[in-house]
């Protein structure tokens, strides 16, 4: 539409009085106009509206007698069952929530909940967290009441399944600890089934499995004690829980302060996984290396392991060379003397088909000239996958030399260097040759943005490189923009890339709400 204001539109002139009249009265005719076609435009919408209910009515009408005859109504109540038990979490144990499977399948409609009531080994797998409260919690014994019924019933539901238990419960000493007490004896009467079982448990509650026995347990595997701060000291009476000695009994985990091999009446020789835990502080003292191959000796099945070792000093006594012929993954954390532990165990352990290996040196430095890098476990380990090595406890050469040791298929590598003075260019620089899939690098300070960049499109650029996934956490603030040099890369859904810096310490407005004006005269 033409205007004689065209050349003053879409700008900030401003018009005189008379103008503005002349504009006012413009506007007339385009005002009835615009009237005009809203009315128009409302008896349409109208017909719309009709048009739109008639076919809703329709549609509904299909979706339902559709909904007769869906594949989903005709499946066969095996099939059925095989696709609610794909719906369990297969890391852990279910919850006791409306939000994931079993108990969200029964929400759906009257016949799934039929279906999963009446499979038992949809609720052969129980996670129970015992209700705990920091203070005074005036409907606590109905809460505690409340959840040891629904275990009681979901346990129930799981008929002659074998079961799969972890059980969280309060600190020692609490208000609480006579509820883990329910809780607990709430499991004994299934101990006949029991076959992977966790405590996250105070030990006063452990002692009331002594009279328990290995024949109450015939179906026992994996037997794990776990702790975190608030379950004070953890004093097992190892004699005492013949349920230890299950006669299946394959996976054994225990804090690591609390190992006493001597103690602990094991089938050594048939554990398949033995996992020292506990808090990343907790060592236990008396664990040497000797000690340790001592125990290893006895457990020829091994396939994974974690261990905690304590050397003060190198000792070379006349120990036979050990292999473990199935094991393939090992995690070893080191304190006291680092090269004393690496070096006995490389002259005394045979690993020949480990695939993993994680190093934690949480020590001293390496010290003694005569002890061996990673570099002599590296050439004997060819057959190594991934590896995670905690290198703060290194000096720079050390770790580049461990690094160019590596054998060439290892395919994801993590570095953690805590303290952010071991991992630098040179340290990226030596794993260049290696067909890495994924690299993930904690604190390494001192590996800049331009090497971690320039690692990245190499190995992107390069056609027999598989390179899918980097992630790096620095506590250095960002010196070169890395995620939009790798986006055409990450839109194409070749790498996966996760960058994180520290958030920015100063803020341009810090202060200025508590800024005192002078009063005005």
């Amino acid at each position: 539409m033409s205007s004689p204001f065209a050349s003053k539109l879409r700008t900030n002139y401003c018009p005189t009085d008379g103008e503005a009249a002349e504009i006012t009265a413009l506007l007339d005719e385009p005002v009835l106009q615009l009237k005009g076609l809203d009315d128009k435009i409302a008896e349409l919408q109208k017909t719309i509206d009709k048009l739109a209910a008639q076919r809703n009515t329709l549609h509904t009408y299909i979706a339902e007698h559709r909904a007769l005859i869906s594949l989903v109504r005709r499946l066969p109540l095996e099939i059925l069952e095989e696709i609610f038990s794909a719906c369990l979490p297969t890391h852990r144990n279910c919850v006791m929530s409306t939000s994931e499977a079993p108990l969200l399948l029964g929400r759906v409609c009257s016949s799934w909940r039929a279906i999963s009531l009446s499979t038992p080994r949809l609720w052969s797998k129980l996670h129970i967290v015992e209700p705990t409260t920091a203070g005074w919690w005036p409907n606590m014994e109905e809460e505690v009441a409340k959840h040891l019924e629904a275990t009681k019933t979901w346990l129930a539901r799981s008929g002659q399944c074998p079961l799969s238990i972890s059980l969280e419960s309060g600190n020692e000493g609490g208000p609480t600890v006579s509820n883990a007490h329910s809780f607990f004896e709430a499991l004994v009467p299934f101990a006949p089934r029991w076959q992977h079982m966790q405590f996250a448990t105070a030990a006063s509650i452990l002692r009331t499995m002594s009279h328990l026995t290995e024949a109450d347990v015939p179906l026992l595997e994996t037997l794990a004690f776990y702790t975190h701060p608030l379950h004070g000291s953890y004093d097992i009476v190892w004699g005492s829980l013949g349920i230890v000695r299950g006669p299946r009994v394959s996976s054994f985990s225990v804090p690591a302060y609390n190992f006493t091999p001597s103690e602990i009446p094991l089938r050594w020789h048939q554990l398949t996984t033995l996992w020292m835990g506990g808090q990343p502080w907790s060592f236990p003292l008396t664990m040497t290396s000797e000690l340790l191959l001592e125990t290893l000796t006895s457990c020829p099945q091994l396939r994974c392991c974690k261990l905690r070792v304590v050397d003060t000093s190198i000792t070379f006594e006349d120990h036979p060379m050990l292999e473990l012929p199935f094991l393939y993954t090992l995690e070893l954390d080191c304190g006291g003397r680092v090269d004393a532990t690496l070096a006995i165990l490389v002259w005394h352990l045979s690993l020949p088909r480990l695939r993993t290996f994680t190093l934690h040196a949480q020590g001293s430095t390496i010290l003694d000239e005569r002890a061996p890098s990673l570099v002599y476990f590296f050439a004997l380990w060819t057959q190594l996958e991934t590896v995670e090595i905690q290198c703060d406890r290194f000096s720079q050469s050390t770790l580049v030399d461990s690094l160019r040791s590596l054998p060439a298929g290892v395919r994801r590598l993590t570095i953690h260097d805590s303290h952010g003075v071991s991992a630098n260019d040179e340290a990226l620089a030596a794993v260049t040759a290696l067909a890495l899939e994924e690299l993930v690098l904690t604190n390494c300070d001192l590996i800049s943005d331009t090497a971690l960049l320039r690692f990245i499109t190499t190995r992107m650029s390069e056609d027999h490189f598989k390179f899918r996934r980097v992630e790096a956490l620095f506590r250095r603030r960002k010196t070169l923009d890395i995620l939009t040099n790798l986006k055409p890369f990450v839109d194409s859904g070749r790498l996966k890339v996760s960058v994180t810096y520290p958030p920015s310490l100063y803020s341009p407005w810090e202060g200025a709400v508590h800024v005192e004006r002078p009063p005005e005269i």
